[in-house]
Formats: structure tokens, C-alpha cells, sequence
């Protein structure tokens, strides 16, 4: 085989400078060779995820400076760890409601007139409704949640824009950010469950609040060379921000949901 099958350039040497595809020989086909793909791409799996793991969880704004300076291949890529983070935070935290209002908080006076309009044209009892609610607004929290990344990434470019002032970049370290509070709010509550005695749910809250916080202030000083007290401050006013976007997201798709029945 003289050119690639891909894009059909010129073969010089095992692989294609132009796309990178492997040049095919006999020895691609032997059992060895098979198993051993297999085998080295669990380990690379495996090896891409620890670290990935350990940059995201141990050091904050580690990821972002890695990619942004082009060490890519050891690591797994923002998008691949912000939905990996989205599968786990779904699976262990589907009933949590921080993404969204059940039915029994959010049926109330504020939504009546919305509420009454469904019940007489969809014809139905106002338990069925909630159900059908609840069922919904669980799969629209999780189908939208990408909207929250450049809002985040908004905050981190109003106070930082003078350093980096490429959007993307902000959005590269909000998509890590982000993983890391889902990541983070997984453990957390299952750290809090293993204990044997019966812990007040406000104490997560405030540990996982806690934990946002010193996150979100030494991954600002470590991606853009912030100060310990600028840190600090621009830490405090995007946690508070932040807060603010999950309620106005929580409340939003809650009532989208609603209204779309």
C-alpha cells in the first residue's frame, strides 16, 4: 500500500504525516498483535483516567494549564471529563435537587394559573400531573446543563479578561471547574452516608460549599496568576455568582418543564 486509505496521501514511512493513519502490514493481523491493541488501549484507558482523576480532584486549575499548553495525549479531554462527571452525578445524585424543583415545592401559588390551564386541557388530577413533572423535569436538569458552562465561563472572563483573552479558554476551565463540583458533590454525599451516625444534610451543604470554594480561589490563582488575595475576593464573588446561576437554572428548568407538558 503506497498511499493512505484515508485521505490518500503519499505513504513515507509506517505512518501518514498528513492524518496519522497506520500504514497496514501482515503482522496487523496476528492474534499477538490483536490482543495486545486491546490490551494497551485498557491500560491507556486506564492510566488517561487516573491522572485525569488525580489533576482534576488534587489540583485545582492543573488541567486547564496542561491544556492550554498543548499537553493533551496523557489526559482526557474537557469534553470527555465533563460528561463523564455528568454520568456520575445523575447515576448517584438523580434525586438531589439542586438542578431542579420536585413537584411539591414547585406546585404552589406562583404556578397555579400555569397548573390549572394543564389540568383542564390535558384533563387529568393534579397527582398525575406531578408525576408526569417529576419524570420530566429530571431528564430536562440533566439535558441541559451545558448551558450553564458559558455563563461560568462569562464570570471567569469579566475578572480575567486582561490575563487571557481568548473566550475559549474560559470555557475550557469551566467545563473543568464544573466537573469538579459534580465529582466533588458525589463524594461528598457518599462520604457522608458511610458514616454510621445520622448526619444532617445541611452539613453536606456546607462542606460541599466549602470545598466549591477553596477550589474555585486556587484554581484562579493557579491559571491566571492571581494573588492570594485577589484569589480570594474574585473567589468569593464568582462562588456567589455561581450560586446564583444554579438558582436561576434550577427555577428556569423547572418552569420550562412545566410550561412544555
Amino acid at each position: 500500500m503506497k498511499n493512505c486509505p484515508s485521505c490518500h496521501t503519499e505513504f513515507k514511512g509506517r505512518y501518514c504525516y498528513q492524518c496519522g493513519e497506520k500504514k497496514v502490514v501482515e503482522s496487523d493481523f496476528t492474534l499477538k498483535h490483536i490482543f495486545g491493541e486491546g490490551f494497551s488501549f485498557i491500560t491507556n484507558l486506564d492510566s488517561k483516567l487516573y491522572r485525569t482523576f488525580v489533576g482534576l480532584m488534587f489540583k485545582p486549575g492543573f488541567l486547564v494549564n496542561e491544556y492550554l499548553e498543548g499537553k493533551r495525549n496523557v489526559y482526557m479531554k474537557p469534553f470527555q471529563v465533563f460528561i463523564l462527571a455528568s454520568i456520575l452525578f445523575f447515576i448517584f445524585l438523580s434525586g438531589i435537587d439542586l438542578l431542579l424543583i420536585p413537584s411539591k415545592w414547585f406546585f404552589t401559588d406562583h404556578t397555579r394559573e400555569l397548573i390549572n390551564g394543564l389540568l383542564q386541557e390535558k384533563n387529568i388530577s393534579q397527582e398525575m400531573l406531578a408525576q408526569m413533572y417529576d419524570a420530566k423535569v429530571v431528564s430536562n436538569s440533566k439535558l441541559y446543563i451545558f448551558i450553564l458552562l458559558p455563563v461560568l465561563a462569562f464570570f471567569l472572563f469579566i475578572f480575567n479578561r486582561k490575563r487571557q483573552k481568548e473566550f475559549g479558554k474560559y470555557v475550557i476551565h469551566a467545563l473543568y471547574m464544573f466537573s469538579f463540583f459534580m465529582v466533588m458533590l458525589v463524594m461528598v454525599t457518599i462520604f457522608f452516608d458511610l458514616i454510621p451516625l445520622k448526619i444532617n444534610k445541611w452539613w453536606v451543604i456546607l462542606s460541599a460549599q466549602l470545598l466549591q470554594l477553596l477550589y474555585i480561589m486556587f484554581s484562579i490563582k493557579n491559571v491566571y496568576d492571581r494573588t492570594l488575595g485577589q484569589s480570594i475576593l474574585q473567589g468569593l464573588v464568582v462562588t456567589l455568582l455561581l450560586g446564583f446561576l444554579l438558582g436561576m437554572y434550577r427555577y428556569g428548568i423547572s418552569y420550562f418543564t412545566l410550561s412544555n407538558l
